[in-house]
């Protein structure tokens, strides 16, 4: 087997696809950390709902960066932000396929947050391939999938944390609000301006 295969390969068999055993639908937050762990989304759900104080099986809807990013630490992995767009306008922001082109690690997860109308979304990357619930939480090559022209705000890089909690980097201080909003935060209007923008959670089902 050829060195270019064999690196195929060994990117196809690392992706796992979600795994939904709650009976209903699940959200972009418990879909992407599924993916990413292996993990049922019951139980990613009850590390998010560890993170808000609430009982584990509370449905979730919209997530926050650092509820996320709690979750992650919990199932054994690190988050931390390698790039920041808010202080953009949407239209200067990068899209998906323009992010695609440049370098960066294929065998590394990186945590995107993009716009879709208005709201923000999760998806999940490794490679040239995408996850999150417009793919049903299955693998597809990002050239076939649905976001090539969203514009992304944020870029997480995810690793294995080797069994060390850490936080999230650079943005537990500056993003979304430490406790759990009084409302659910299901497909909030994206306003214009980075504190506006900073403040939205990510809500989106199949």
């Amino acid at each position: 087997m050829s060195r270019s295969a064999s690196t195929a390969e060994g990117l196809k068999s690392s992706l796992l696809p979600v795994k939904n055993d709650t009976g209903r639908i699940a959200f972009c937050g418990p879909y992407i950390l599924s993916a990413l762990t292996g993990y049922p989304i019951s139980r990613v759900e009850a590390e998010i709902n560890r993170h808000r104080n609430l009982p584990a099986d509370a449905h979730i809807e919209g997530t926050w960066p650092e509820e996320v990013a709690a979750a992650a630490s919990a199932l054994g992995y690190t988050m931390t932000l390698v790039a920041d767009y808010l202080h953009l306008d949407r239209k200067d922001c990068p899209t998906l396929w323009s992010w695609m082109q440049k370098p960066r690690n294929a065998w590394r997860y990186y945590l995107l947050a993009i716009h879709t109308g208005k709201e923000a979304h999760w998806i999940l990357i490794k490679g040239v391939k995408i996850c999150d619930t417009y793919t049903q939480g299955q693998w597809k090559f990002v050239c076939d999938g649905p976001h090539r022209g969203r514009r992304i705000f944020w870029i997480f890089e995810i690793a294995p944390s080797h069994g060390v909690a850490a936080p999230v980097d650079g943005i537990m201080s500056r993003s979304a609000p430490k406790e759990t909003p009084a409302r659910p935060p299901l497909s909030a209007d994206l306003a214009s301006g980075s504190q506006a923008r900073a403040g939205q959670s990510f809500a989106r089902s199949t």
